[in-house]
């Protein structure tokens, strides 16, 4: 509840829920009373998700983002829309903010984490003759795994 002066004509006020505002304006002795009702709507939750929840990618990898909880959507690349699809170098924060159906707006964000590729190299002989047995290794400084194809 404010009560204002002679004087003031408005005041800023953020209400969390169904609220009513009453007005009594008095001149020469005579008064009216007026009121309005402002609805407070919830803020849209806006989250984005992927197709398998994946927050971890591998560098030159693709991967698809959609946005879910508004009805349109304005993401942080400058692209609009439900869903993009991106291709981070780095580590990235996607930001999109989702408007609904009163106006108004909320923001979700997602993390793409970038996962190096491996760093290894392929060793042997590069010629040997007919009917010799040749032996090729890999030489990596990273745990791997390998699937080896002739």
């Amino acid at each position: 509840t404010k009560e204002s002066g002679k004087i003031d004509r408005s005041f800023a006020d953020t209400p969390k829920n169904y609220t009513t505002y009453t007005v009594y304006g008095t001149t020469n002795g005579c008064t009216t009373k007026a009121t309005e009702t402002v609805i407070v709507r919830a803020l849209p939750d806006v989250t984005i998700t992927t197709l398998d929840s994946t927050f971890a990618i591998c560098l030159q990898d693709s991967i698809k983002l959609t946005a879910n909880g508004a009805e349109t959507y304005s993401w942080n690349t400058g692209l609009i829309g439900e869903s993009i699809v991106v291709t981070p170098m780095s580590n990235t924060e996607y930001k999109v903010t989702g408007t609904d159906e009163f106006g108004c707006q909320n923001t979700g964000t997602y993390t793409i984490q970038i996962n190096k590729l491996p760093e290894f190299e392929i060793k042997g002989n590069d010629l040997i003759c007919e009917g010799d047995v040749d032996t090729v290794w890999v030489e990596s400084e990273q745990e791997l795994s390998y699937v080896w194809i002739r």
